[in-house]
């Protein structure tokens, strides 16, 4: 009878440090990985809510990352914005001072007229080869369209006459606002016109930006930020827990181990008590 009895403490001894080493495996895995789900048998349920969670964020990111590049798109769109109307500052400076016809002489009058077709040359130029990405932003604009975001930038339209497209044709060489005997109130009032359109674009970029790509920009790095945080809250190691875990395990181990050694150092003793 105390050898059955023996028999079975020895067998329940084994099972039980069986566990503690299976349990002392899992919270050093779960130490070294960092996480508490490392296959689907640790939570089934939770590595399923793990991996939509993961899978939001990484579409959040993405979203994020094309958000920003539109931005950075806007921005240049604005920076050559800013441009064109600076030359539209100087282009009415020379319309201005050539009003004063009486008070110049007619080299002053070409050496402004020269001026002015320099400027619309250098719109036409600027206008019809700044690009961002490969792309003329200026003349042709750009667009992202999806389910999450939605943002476009008509441009000025013709790259191969943006002057036409502000309404400057008439301000060249030979037509009928030129500084030299044309309509010069005709022409400041032209210039006055593209300088609101293209003041009118710049503000449209910034609405854009702040209104429209900044708030959904904020709203989606919350939502990551919070997506993150649950995937985490799910799926990460609690480092507390399971370095208590793994020393209570191995205690627990070591405790069974000893008992194991006792019975099996009662049981032999009781044998060669039988035996002597």
């Amino acid at each position: 009878m105390s050898i059955t009895l023996h028999s079975l403490t020895a067998t329940s001894g084994l099972l039980a440090l069986r566990r503690h080493h299976d349990a002392m495996g899992v919270a050093m895995e779960r130490l070294t990985t960092g996480k508490r789900i490392n296959r689907a048998k640790d939570d089934p349920a939770g590595m399923i809510v793990a991996t939509n969670l993961g899978l939001r964020r990484m579409h959040l990111d993405a979203v994020i990352k094309k958000a920003d590049q539109a931005s950075a798109t806007l921005d240049a769109a604005e920076g050559g914005l800013a441009e064109v109307q600076s030359m539209l500052t100087d282009l009415e400076g020379l319309v201005v001072n050539s009003a004063n016809r009486g008070g110049m002489s007619d080299e002053e009058r070409r050496a402004n007229e020269g001026a002015a077709d320099s400027v619309l040359q250098a719109i036409d130029y600027l206008v019809g080869t700044f690009a961002f990405g490969g792309r003329p932003i200026l003349a042709e604009g750009f667009e992202v369209h999806s389910a999450d975001l939605n943002v476009s930038f008509a441009g000025l339209g013709d790259a191969q006459a943006p002057r036409d497209a502000l309404g400057l044709r008439e301000l060249g060489l030979g037509e009928s606002m030129n500084l030299m005997s044309g309509d010069l109130e005709a022409a400041q009032g032209a210039i006055k016109a593209a300088s609101s359109k293209v003041a009118t674009m710049r503000a449209g970029i910034g609405n854009t930006q702040r209104y429209e790509l900044g708030a959904r920009m904020n709203a989606m790095r919350v939502e990551m930020e919070n997506t993150a945080a649950a995937q985490s809250l799910i799926e990460d190691a609690d480092w507390a827990h399971e370095t208590a875990e793994l020393i209570r395990s191995r205690v627990l181990a070591d405790a069974t181990m000893q008992a194991i050694q006792i019975s099996r150092s009662h049981a032999a003793d009781m044998v060669t008590a039988l035996l002597g």
